[in-house]
């Protein structure tokens, strides 16, 4: 097809975004690298963007602004700022918000085809989550958001099931998150704090939240016993949803004593992101719901064996021997984390090398990109052209 102008419309600009900072700019990056297509994102503007907002270089980023909470996110600038714009295809990142509701509006009116990502937030879970909030925003304007769009991507089969048991009927594509390999050499020297104790160290690099099971965590840890204690540390990397969660926690280290045990470092991106893998011996993240969570892609990517749920939904990681299963209680997470403890070095070497190997073959960004390209010119020809082997009918 000749260029078209695709717009990505997202939530944040900034960190707050969660993953989706990362996976959507990385995907518009790469979009802009291979120059078949001409993205834009449009983000919002938040107390951290000004900062973030660096990252997006080269790609082009159109700021709208929000009023009220951002779990709403009311817009009174979005449509303005598509009109301008004109996009000949709209994909939308996650739903559940007011620009739903203005997506759907201009694009009916505008005749522009969308496609969304509801980026795991059609999981059971999520659903089960403020339940009565979710079926206003269906009442009011995200069932026919869902119902009008042209399609809809999701991240893995077990998203494509959670979709298709929410009722949708029209085609989905299943094309997963991707990550760009490191740098073969650290971006940084700097040597870290907890790498003078000589304890091996286990990450946690997610936002601080309900759904991630951090609190799972953190009990289980606190069931170790003394000489697992003396060979292992937990680092938790991430900002909180808000700062009573954050609280909460701080209190369960106290409650559980497990000040000498785990540290809290706050968000860590660039070089800081680097750096922090580099200086780590595993990764876990025990989520009770995920769309496809970046961070244990880019474990893999550092060549890192991963400890996780099956909601984190990449079960490609069991089947290639590059991460152990838990499951998102207590229990499951202790018997997990003394497995991964039991294992040689050599042994955890291993995962983590088959964790990179799946990577290299399926999680590129530079695979993904052109997946998702193929899927745009299909809904651009108004489906008239051959499907792409990623959409399921």
């Amino acid at each position: 097809m000749s260029k078209k102008k695709v717009l990505l419309l997202s939530t944040s600009s900034s960190r707050n975004a969660g993953g989706l900072y990362n996976s959507v700019r990385n995907l518009g990056q790469q979009f802009a690298r291979d120059k078949v297509i001409d993205p834009v994102i449009m983000a919002f503007h938040d107390e951290h963007s000004d900062v973030d907002n660096l990252a997006y270089d080269p790609l082009k980023l159109i700021e709208y602004h929000i009023k009220g909470p951002s779990g709403i996110a009311f817009t009174t600038d979005l449509k303005t700022k598509m009109e301008e714009f004109n996009p000949d295809l709209v994909h939308v990142q996650g739903i559940w918000l007011y620009t739903s509701h203005v997506n759907t509006k201009y694009c009916k009116k505008q005749n522009v085809p969308y496609m969304i990502s509801p980026r795991g937030m059609l999981d059971p879970w999520i659903l089960s989550q403020r339940s009565w909030k979710k079926k206003l925003g269906l009442f009011l304007y995200e069932q026919n958001h869902i119902d009008s769009s042209a399609c809809i991507n999701a991240l893995a089969m077990s998203e494509y099931k959670a979709i298709r048991d929410f009722g949708y009927k029209k085609p989905i594509a299943v094309i997963p998150n991707g990550v760009y390999l490191p740098a073969e050499n650290p971006l940084s020297e700097t040597k870290l704090p907890w790498e003078e104790d000589g304890r091996k160290s286990l990450l946690f690099l997610s936002r601080l939240h309900v759904k991630k099971g951090i609190e799972n965590l953190l009990e289980a840890w606190s069931k170790l016993n003394s000489e697992e204690k003396q060979d292992w540390k937990l680092i938790v990397a991430g900002e909180p949803h808000d700062t009573a969660y954050k609280q909460k926690l701080n209190e369960m280290l106290a409650q559980f004593q497990l000040e000498k045990d785990v540290f809290f470092i706050r968000n860590q991106a660039g070089a800081g992101k680097d750096i922090t893998f580099r200086s780590v011996d595993a990764f876990t993240l025990p989520s009770y719901s995920e769309g496809m969570p970046m961070s244990v892609l880019e474990a893999w990517s550092y060549k890192l064996p991963v400890l996780m749920t099956e909601f984190c939904n990449i079960p490609e990681g069991f089947e290639e021997k590059a991460a152990l299963k838990i499951d998102p209680n207590v229990e499951s997470t202790l018997n997990g984390l003394k497995e991964l403890f039991s294992l040689s070095d050599e042994e955890r070497k291993t995962m983590g090398q088959y964790g990179l190997d799946l990577v290299k073959k399926k999680f590129t960004w530079e695979t993904i990109a052109s997946q998702m390209t193929e899927v745009y010119e299909w809904i651009l020809s108004d489906k008239q052209s051959e499907t792409p082997s990623t959409v399921i009918l």
